[in-house]
Protein backbone atom coordinates (compact mmCIF):
# COMPACT_ATOMS: atom_id res chain seq x y z
CA UNK A 1 0.00 0.00 0.00
CA UNK A 2 2.77 2.12 0.84
CA UNK A 3 5.32 2.24 -1.78
CA UNK A 4 2.71 2.05 -5.20
CA UNK A 5 1.02 5.17 -3.51
CA UNK A 6 3.94 6.96 -3.10
CA UNK A 7 4.94 6.39 -6.70
CA UNK A 8 1.69 6.90 -8.09
CA UNK A 9 0.34 9.14 -5.88
CA UNK A 10 -2.83 7.34 -5.77
CA UNK A 11 -3.37 6.33 -2.38
CA UNK A 12 -7.30 5.55 -2.30
CA UNK A 13 -6.62 3.20 -5.31
CA UNK A 14 -3.72 0.94 -3.60
CA UNK A 15 -5.03 1.59 0.26
CA UNK A 16 -8.15 -0.70 -1.29
CA UNK A 17 -6.10 -3.02 -3.22
CA UNK A 18 -4.15 -4.27 0.12
CA UNK A 19 -7.10 -4.36 1.75
CA UNK A 20 -8.14 -6.79 -0.62
CA UNK A 21 -4.78 -8.57 -0.35
CA UNK A 22 -5.73 -9.19 3.20
CA UNK A 23 -8.71 -10.59 3.00
CA UNK A 24 -7.43 -13.34 0.43
CA UNK A 25 -4.51 -13.76 2.23
CA UNK A 26 -6.13 -14.66 5.65
CA UNK A 27 -9.41 -16.07 4.88
CA UNK A 28 -10.61 -15.81 8.73
CA UNK A 29 -12.72 -12.49 7.23
CA UNK A 30 -14.55 -14.32 4.56
CA UNK A 31 -15.25 -17.35 7.74
CA UNK A 32 -16.58 -14.65 9.61
CA UNK A 33 -18.65 -12.60 6.92
CA UNK A 34 -20.63 -15.75 5.92
CA UNK A 35 -22.67 -16.52 8.70
CA UNK A 36 -22.77 -12.83 9.78
CA UNK A 37 -24.54 -12.41 6.16
CA UNK A 38 -27.09 -15.00 7.32
CA UNK A 39 -27.67 -13.79 10.72
CA UNK A 40 -28.38 -10.37 9.43
CA UNK A 41 -30.34 -12.06 6.54
CA UNK A 42 -32.46 -14.21 9.44
CA UNK A 43 -32.75 -10.84 11.65
CA UNK A 44 -34.71 -8.43 8.73
CA UNK A 45 -36.89 -11.34 7.76
CA UNK A 46 -38.17 -11.51 11.54
CA UNK A 47 -38.93 -7.98 11.70
CA UNK A 48 -41.07 -8.13 8.49
CA UNK A 49 -42.98 -10.85 10.18
CA UNK A 50 -40.59 -13.87 8.12
CA UNK A 51 -39.98 -16.99 10.33
CA UNK A 52 -36.47 -18.48 8.69
CA UNK A 53 -36.07 -21.97 10.79
CA UNK A 54 -31.70 -21.10 9.58
CA UNK A 55 -28.86 -20.76 7.11
CA UNK A 56 -29.56 -23.63 5.16
CA UNK A 57 -33.37 -22.74 4.40
CA UNK A 58 -31.72 -19.23 2.94
CA UNK A 59 -29.38 -20.98 0.36
CA UNK A 60 -32.43 -23.20 -0.59
CA UNK A 61 -34.66 -20.35 -1.03
CA UNK A 62 -32.36 -18.60 -3.88
CA UNK A 63 -32.64 -22.03 -5.68
CA UNK A 64 -36.65 -22.37 -5.15
CA UNK A 65 -38.75 -22.17 -8.21
CA UNK A 66 -41.88 -23.43 -7.53
CA UNK A 67 -43.39 -22.83 -3.76
CA UNK A 68 -46.13 -25.39 -2.20
CA UNK A 69 -48.04 -23.76 0.39
CA UNK A 70 -49.69 -26.15 3.16
CA UNK A 71 -53.04 -25.95 4.64
CA UNK A 72 -51.97 -24.95 8.08
CA UNK A 73 -52.00 -21.74 7.45
CA UNK A 74 -47.81 -21.21 7.71
CA UNK A 75 -47.05 -20.14 4.60
CA UNK A 76 -50.56 -18.04 3.73
CA UNK A 77 -52.62 -15.58 5.98
CA UNK A 78 -54.29 -18.12 7.68
CA UNK A 79 -58.02 -17.45 6.57
CA UNK A 80 -60.00 -20.63 6.95
CA UNK A 81 -63.55 -22.00 7.02
CA UNK A 82 -64.98 -24.84 9.16
CA UNK A 83 -66.38 -26.91 6.62
CA UNK A 84 -67.63 -30.13 8.50
CA UNK A 85 -69.29 -30.61 11.90
CA UNK A 86 -70.36 -33.60 13.11
CA UNK A 87 -72.39 -35.41 14.16
CA UNK A 88 -74.56 -32.75 13.26
CA UNK A 89 -77.45 -33.17 15.92
CA UNK A 90 -74.62 -31.94 18.40
CA UNK A 91 -73.54 -29.38 16.03
CA UNK A 92 -74.76 -26.04 17.96
CA UNK A 93 -73.11 -27.86 21.07
CA UNK A 94 -69.99 -28.67 19.56
CA UNK A 95 -69.41 -25.29 18.06
CA UNK A 96 -70.01 -23.17 21.45
CA UNK A 97 -68.13 -25.41 23.20
CA UNK A 98 -65.05 -25.59 21.02
CA UNK A 99 -65.71 -21.50 20.39
CA UNK A 100 -65.14 -21.31 24.10
CA UNK A 101 -62.17 -23.24 24.13
CA UNK A 102 -60.71 -21.18 21.08
CA UNK A 103 -62.27 -17.87 21.36
CA UNK A 104 -58.70 -15.93 22.92
CA UNK A 105 -56.42 -18.22 20.49
CA UNK A 106 -54.12 -17.31 17.83
CA UNK A 107 -54.26 -20.43 15.72
CA UNK A 108 -55.90 -19.77 12.19
CA UNK A 109 -58.10 -23.30 12.58
CA UNK A 110 -59.11 -21.90 16.40
CA UNK A 111 -60.32 -18.30 14.52
CA UNK A 112 -62.16 -20.38 11.78
CA UNK A 113 -64.11 -21.91 14.81
CA UNK A 114 -65.12 -18.98 16.76
CA UNK A 115 -65.62 -17.29 13.09
CA UNK A 116 -68.38 -20.03 12.18
CA UNK A 117 -70.38 -19.48 15.73
CA UNK A 118 -71.75 -15.90 16.31
CA UNK A 119 -73.33 -16.87 19.11
CA UNK A 120 -72.86 -16.59 22.65
CA UNK A 121 -70.03 -18.57 23.92
CA UNK A 122 -69.72 -19.96 27.65
CA UNK A 123 -68.27 -17.63 29.83
CA UNK A 124 -65.93 -17.32 32.85
CA UNK A 125 -63.51 -20.18 31.32
CA UNK A 126 -59.91 -20.62 32.37
CA UNK A 127 -58.27 -21.35 29.09
CA UNK A 128 -54.83 -23.58 28.86
CA UNK A 129 -53.09 -24.21 25.88
CA UNK A 130 -51.45 -27.30 25.02
CA UNK A 131 -48.95 -26.81 22.62
CA UNK A 132 -49.38 -29.41 19.91
CA UNK A 133 -52.43 -30.74 20.72
CA UNK A 134 -55.38 -28.08 21.70
CA UNK A 135 -56.88 -26.33 24.16
CA UNK A 136 -58.68 -27.09 27.44
CA UNK A 137 -61.11 -24.83 29.24
CA UNK A 138 -62.11 -25.29 32.66
CA UNK A 139 -64.48 -23.38 35.22
CA UNK A 140 -65.49 -25.10 38.24
CA UNK A 141 -65.83 -28.83 37.68
CA UNK A 142 -66.43 -27.95 33.99
CA UNK A 143 -63.98 -29.34 31.50
CA UNK A 144 -63.94 -28.78 27.69
CA UNK A 145 -61.33 -30.08 25.68
CA UNK A 146 -60.95 -29.18 22.09
CA UNK A 147 -58.05 -30.60 20.44
CA UNK A 148 -55.79 -33.58 18.77
CA UNK A 149 -56.38 -37.24 19.20
CA UNK A 150 -53.38 -37.01 21.98
CA UNK A 151 -55.05 -34.83 23.83
CA UNK A 152 -58.08 -37.08 23.87
CA UNK A 153 -55.89 -39.82 24.69
CA UNK A 154 -54.67 -38.22 27.80
CA UNK A 155 -58.00 -37.71 29.15
CA UNK A 156 -58.80 -41.10 28.13
CA UNK A 157 -61.64 -40.24 26.26
CA UNK A 158 -62.82 -42.31 23.43
CA UNK A 159 -64.33 -41.38 20.45
CA UNK A 160 -67.51 -42.93 20.49
CA UNK A 161 -68.94 -41.56 17.09
CA UNK A 162 -68.56 -43.96 13.93
CA UNK A 163 -67.07 -41.94 11.41
CA UNK A 164 -65.00 -42.55 8.64
CA UNK A 165 -61.77 -40.11 8.72
CA UNK A 166 -61.05 -39.23 5.35
CA UNK A 167 -57.38 -36.98 5.00
CA UNK A 168 -58.53 -34.14 6.79
CA UNK A 169 -57.83 -31.92 9.60
CA UNK A 170 -59.83 -32.53 13.14
CA UNK A 171 -60.46 -30.84 15.93
CA UNK A 172 -61.99 -32.84 18.35
CA UNK A 173 -64.83 -31.57 21.33
CA UNK A 174 -65.25 -33.19 24.19
CA UNK A 175 -66.69 -32.03 27.58
CA UNK A 176 -67.08 -33.37 31.35
CA UNK A 177 -64.97 -36.42 29.72
CA UNK A 178 -67.70 -37.06 27.40
CA UNK A 179 -66.53 -36.95 23.56
CA UNK A 180 -69.62 -34.69 21.31
CA UNK A 181 -68.12 -34.35 17.92
CA UNK A 182 -65.71 -32.65 16.22
CA UNK A 183 -65.10 -29.73 13.17
CA UNK A 184 -63.00 -30.49 10.29
CA UNK A 185 -62.63 -30.53 7.06
CA UNK A 186 -61.21 -26.59 6.79
CA UNK A 187 -60.96 -24.85 3.57
CA UNK A 188 -58.96 -21.93 2.74
CA UNK A 189 -61.18 -18.66 2.50
CA UNK A 190 -59.73 -16.97 -0.41
CA UNK A 191 -62.44 -13.44 0.04
CA UNK A 192 -60.77 -12.86 3.15
CA UNK A 193 -57.14 -13.41 2.01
Amino acid sequence: ATIPSLITKQFDIWLYRSLNFLVVSCPCALVISVPLAFFSCIGFASKQGILIKGSNFIETINKTNIFVFDKTGTLTKGNFVVSNVYPEENKELILKCASTAEKNQSHPIGKAIVDIYNEECFEDYVIENIPGKGVIARKNDDVIICGSDKLLESFNITKNIDYEEKDETIVHVAMNEKYLGFTGNYTWDKSRA
